[in-house]
């Protein structure tokens, strides 16, 4: 019975020790597995873009908006001028910032929290930053390389106004042209009334006699224009619709009927 005891009492204290290790484990796993701060530089003059990089294990959740409250002696919310979306490439989650400092220090920013949308909270490591004021023109030769400008994204909206004055350019010839097109028709029709009937009829047998269509072989042809041309004259010299009604329906409007 002894015995039985030693070993039960020996089973649980290695089961004990087993769960102490496991503990350890996992708590040296939360303290790796923290929110990472990165920069591209650690120096930065006055008044140029610095951006920030946070990285979170994708194992963590995903993190939810940043509260740059713990920053605000340091940098204040309006000297933060873009921010990324939160990004995965399947190992960590990461997001960019770009901010702006104006004023010559040197700073320690302490650890920034991130919440996580499933509730818990991860901090990043702390940051030391040089802030140098620009150089003078005279110091030209000792100033770092100017970081890029940041860059809005170029939208649709930004060649709208190119476009709709390119249609309205095309909308206002076509308004002209077909001004021009409408007058000059008017201009033709309004030739065409003001010869009387008569000079017009005598106009077209003048020159249909000069094309010598019965000469020539076209009998039929000239007497089709031959018709045409007594057509229209009773059409405007009497208000007979001749041009669109048949012989007898014109000798009718004249008053002739056949015997």
């Amino acid at each position: 019975m002894r015995r039985i005891a030693s070993k039960r009492i020996s089973i649980f204290r290695k089961f004990l020790t087993f769960g102490k290790f496991f503990s350890l484990f996992c708590f040296a796993l939360q303290i790796q597995a923290q929110g990472e701060l990165r920069i591209d530089s650690n120096h930065v003059e006055t008044g140029n873009p610095f951006v920030f990089t946070f990285r979170i294990p994708v194992a963590l959740g995903k993190p939810d908006s940043l509260n740059f409250a713990v920053w605000r002696d340091f940098l204040p919310v309006q000297n933060i001028v873009n921010q990324t979306q939160w990004q995965s490439d399947g190992q960590h989650y990461h997001k960019s910032v770009t901010a702006l400092f104006f004023d010559e220090d040197s700073i320690q920013l302490p650890p920034l929290p991130i919440a996580l949308r499933r509730g818990d909270t991860v901090t990043t490591n702390a940051l030391q930053i040089v802030v140098t004021a620009t150089p003078s023109s005279d110091d030209l030769n000792d100033m770092a390389p100017i970081k890029d400008i940041h860059r809005e994204p170029t939208l649709w909206t930004d060649y709208l106004p190119w476009v709709l004055a390119g249609l309205g350019v095309l909308a206002l010839l076509g308004l002209l042209f077909w001004l021009a097109n409408r007058k000059s028709k008017a201009k033709i029709q309004s030739r065409s009334l003001a010869i009387p009937p008569h000079e017009l009829a005598i106009k077209k047998l003048s020159v249909l006699v000069q094309k010598q269509l019965i000469i020539n072989g076209f009998v039929k042809e000239h007497y089709t224009e031959l018709t045409f041309i007594l057509r229209e004259y009773l059409d405007k010299r009497f208000g007979i619709p001749a041009l669109e009604s048949t012989t007898e329906e014109t000798l009718g409007h004249l008053g002739i009927t056949n015997s």
